[in-house]
């Protein structure tokens, strides 16, 4: 469930990434946005997976396998969502 909120989550900050004109902004929306809660994304997932397994963490490839695929379901899941409800509703503005 956090992955599909997470996909979402990622879509909407590249979005008012691009909407912010300094890097002061950007900083702070990145810090808003992530510290919302705990939501899964691939890429940060990976991330904090591979610090474990440097750190002699106990975990099997295949944990690493089924913790990354569910993570990046849901972020397809919720960032296709996303982006095809907001065409979606600007195609029907626009009409």
């Amino acid at each position: 469930m956090l992955g599909i909120i997470g996909g979402p989550l990622v879509a909407l900050l590249s979005y008012l990434f691009i909407a912010c004109r300094d890097s002061t902004a950007r900083i702070l929306l990145a810090c808003v946005l992530l510290a919302l809660g705990p939501f899964e994304h691939g890429v940060l997932t990976m991330l904090h997976l591979s610090f474990g397994v440097s750190f002699q963490a106990e975990t099997t490839w295949i944990d690493i396998a089924q913790i990354f695929g569910v993570s990046v379901v849901g972020n397809l899941l919720g960032g296709v969502g996303l982006v095809t409800m907001s065409h979606a509703a600007q195609a029907k503005g626009a009409s």
